[in-house]
């Protein structure tokens, strides 16, 4: 009987094993979602293995891993972290190794110093530091095979000695330098591209890649206004996942004669050539959803797609399969604007999974108010460092790195004056020197307090109370915690540890930073700001991108780029950005939306309405900014073709702003672009108006009155006032109280006089 029962349950077993064998090969599943409702589908269409091809990955020190300037170990044990990914699709194979341009100190002993190389823990390279590699030499170090991985860490090591008997580990000889010129190159193969909703943005934008990310996109020459609204959300979404890469844009309004890069195509099929022209494919390239020209998207089981419902394909791409094919679309705009929507929606990996959705309804995102953004302070005035997602952090030695604390706060924040403190709590370990030890706190590169570090047993959880200076107080702002850690046994002539040296920031640390909210605009230097004031609303709900009546390629180029910079600077999981053609624009929208106009000539209507008929003009004299054209026969001009960018109030509602991106053709609205997009640039708009040339130049200039947007407290404004103008109040009060002081003498005078007189009245008459 019991081998009966376990013949049973090994045909179950097996039986079980059929039918997932026979699901899995049907190319449609359902999955519930209660974000998205909707059907995913999957092709069993993968990309071709084909012959492995071998290829060289250089990661740069400096442009890759942004170490900005030469790697300094400093004293008679320096070290250094340098943690690094690899890419998804390489695959390492033998012959990878590390390209280590070094240096160091010329008054090291040899026999007593010398360097360590260790990758992932394990000991790859050491070598004496002596006159073979006291100047600038190249290390070629070998990585075993085996040895890389997703994430690795490559440690630096140094052991200094620049004497035998009487050394002072703190001496400025001791250094060793590894420059940022240094290199890791991997030898790999490329794996097939494999694709999945569940992986998206992955592989349009890989996370753990290296260098710029490149996008191509194909969209309609005669967008509808859902698939206009469509293409900027799209970007404004990737923007939001590759916030800390550069981006290059291609754009085609037509269909592309090659794919040499990854490809989103936007609309719906009857709007988007591109789109309709992969109906109807061989079956071994087929799309996970049929497409039929004429007619538009089907099931696999041949049931038209419904027309309201939105559409996600994300597979192979049929002429490439090394690259990916995205497409947002749907039989109708409708559906293109849910499906944009769909994939919009954070967190992707949660809501969609496969190689096609059908979507059906979406579970909306709240609209966010202002002020949500999750990187700044809290709007309340008191909070902590658990408050803002901070952690108890350790550091420990000689050179232990500064904690820092990053404190954000919108650029119309105005700290109430003489309100603002903090109170660090701390903890430190026994056994230092509490001559030497200390904690040193620096607000925004400016030293503002310390304590000495004394008990040698060390504490727990120390408060340190700290006046806050609201002159040093920006936008952004630093709070770098140091603490300078002795061992009680240092003296100049012994060998001494630091390894049981710590202390810890705790996240109890408390704030009390009382803001008041208010500006002045226009003022493109707040730009650089995370782009205030339009994402001041983390999900853009009230900002509009407006592109021309007939965007070519080049405008939807800027149109793309400034959607990319605007998710850049949010965190919403929801996306309201709204996107119009000029001819389009709702006067609804007008009222109560930022406007952010691209104009490659500068001659649409508004433009014309905003700020008059105009040519954009230089003179080095600043004496004329802008000339209209009934002022050409003006001689006294130096003519430039420039980009420009302009900020005003909006003529439409007094607290919103439009900003005019435009040239006088193409070319010089790109110039404009680019300083919207340039690191450099862009910290150096000003006023209201710049002009971008073809150099790293830019002017700006001020041709419009600053208009106060928000309300400062009546209190808040006097205080202000008597701290900016403090010694002419001092003065005031001075001048108020000798004046107050005359008056009441010459009032006594009189006074006296008044009463002298009539006694003297009163002794005549009695006299009389």
């Amino acid at each position: 009987m019991a081998k009966l029962g376990n013949r049973k349950r090994l045909w179950a077993w097996a039986v079980a094993a059929a039918l997932v064998a026979a699901l899995a090969s049907v190319p449609a599943f359902g999955q519930a979602n209660t974000a998205i409702q909707g059907q995913t589908y999957m092709t069993q269409t993968q990309a071709p293995a084909g012959p492995p091809t071998e290829q060289w990955g250089v990661i740069e020190f400096e442009k890759h891993l942004f170490i900005a300037q030469d790697i300094h170990l400093g004293g008679v044990a320096g070290y250094r972290r340098i943690d690094f990914s690899m890419p998804r699709d390489w695959k390492p194979i033998g012959g990878s190794r590390l390209e280590l341009s070094m240096s160091h100190s010329p008054a090291l002993i040899p026999e007593l110093s010398a360097m360590t190389v260790r990758l992932n823990g394990r000991a790859l390279y050491s070598t004496s530091l002596d006159e073979k590699n006291v100047n600038t030499v190249l290390l070629t170090v070998d990585v075993p095979d085996g040895l890389l991985r997703d994430y690795n860490f490559l440690e630096l090591i140094a052991h200094q000695h620049y004497m035998i008997e009487c050394e002072d580990p703190f001496d400025p000889t001791l250094w060793t330098r590894f420059h940022k010129e240094s290199k890791i190159v991997i030898h790999y193969q490329r794996l097939p591209v494999l694709i999945d909703l569940a992986a998206y943005p992955h592989p349009i934008f890989e996370e753990r890649g290296y260098g710029d990310t490149t996008l191509h996109y194909v969209v309609p020459s005669s967008p509808s206004p859902q698939t206009l609204k469509a293409i900027g959300q799209v970007q404004l979404a990737l923007g939001r996942a590759i916030a800390w890469r550069s981006v290059d844009f291609k754009v085609d309004t037509d269909v592309p004669a090659a794919t040499d890069n990854h490809q989103v195509l936007i609309g719906t099929p009857q709007e988007n050539p591109a789109i309709m022209a992969l109906a109807d494919l061989p079956p071994e390239k087929a799309l996970p959803l049929p497409l039929k020209k004429g007619v538009g998207f089907f099931t696999p089981d041949d049931r038209q797609v419904p027309q309201t419902d939105g559409i996600i394909v994300y597979a192979n791409h049929p002429s490439n399969p090394g690259y990916a094919l995205l497409i947002i679309s749907g039989n109708t705009p409708e559906g293109v604007d849910l499906a944009a929507q769909a994939l919009t929606l954070l967190p992707y990996e949660k809501t969609i999974t496969g190689q096609a959705l059908v979507v059906k309804k979406i579970d909306p995102r709240p609209e966010l108010g202002e002020r949500t953004n999750p990187t700044y302070l809290p709007t309340k005035p008191e909070f902590t460092l658990a408050d803002l997602g901070f952690e108890d952090v350790t550091v420990r030695g000689f050179y232990a790195p500064a904690v820092s604390l990053k404190l954000n706060m919108e650029p119309d924040s105005h700290p109430v004056i003489g309100k603002q403190a903090m109170k660090l709590v701390f903890s430190y370990g026994a056994q230092l020197q509490q001559r030497l030890s200390s904690v040193e706190v620096v607000l925004n590169g400016v030293s503002i307090a310390s304590k000495d570090l004394h008990l040698p047993e060390g504490e727990q959880r120390v408060e340190l109370p700290i006046i806050l200076p609201e002159s040093l107080l920006g936008p952004f702002n630093i709070v770098d915690v140091r603490f300078h850690l002795f061992p009680d046994n240092y003296f100049l002539c012994g060998r001494v540890s630091d390894r049981h040296l710590w202390a810890t920031v705790h996240k109890e640390t408390s704030f009390v930073m009382p803001r008041d909210y208010y500006t002045y605009l226009p003022d493109l230097s707040f730009l650089k700001y995370d782009w205030f004031p339009y994402t001041l609303r983390q999900d853009l709900g009230d900002t509009a991108l407006v592109a021309p009546d007939s965007p070519s390629a080049g405008d939807y180029k800027g149109l793309l780029t400034i959607a990319n910079l605007l998710g850049k600077a949010t965190h919403s999981e929801g996306i309201f950005l709204k996107t119009y053609r000029l001819g389009d624009l709702p006067q609804d929208v007008k009222a109560s939306h930022h406007l952010i106009l691209i104009d490659p000539t500068s001659k649409s209507r508004m433009t014309k309405d905003l700020v008059g008929d105009t040519e954009l003009y230089y003179n080095d004299q600043n004496d004329r900014v802008l000339e209209t054209l009934a002022e050409r026969e003006m001689k006294s001009r130096e003519f430039k073709t420039a980009g420009v960018v302009e900020q005003i109030n909006s003529p439409f509602n007094p607290s919103k702003t439009v900003l005019l991106v435009r040239g006088q053709d193409q070319k010089s609205m790109e110039k404009a672009i680019e300083a919207l997009s340039d690191k450099e640039k862009i910290t150096k708009l000003e006023d209201n108006l710049a002009f971008s040339f073809d150099t790293e130049d830019v002017k700006a200039v001020k041709t419009s009155e600053k208009k106060l947007i928000g309300q400062i407290p009546i209190q808040e404004e006097t205080r202000t006032w008597v701290y900016l103008n403090f010694w002419q109040t001092t003065l005031l009060i001075i001048a108020i109280v000798i004046l107050l002081y005359i008056v009441a003498s010459i009032i006594r005078l009189v006074i006296q006089r008044r009463k002298a007189a009539q006694k003297r009245m009163r002794k005549r008459d009695l006299q009389g």
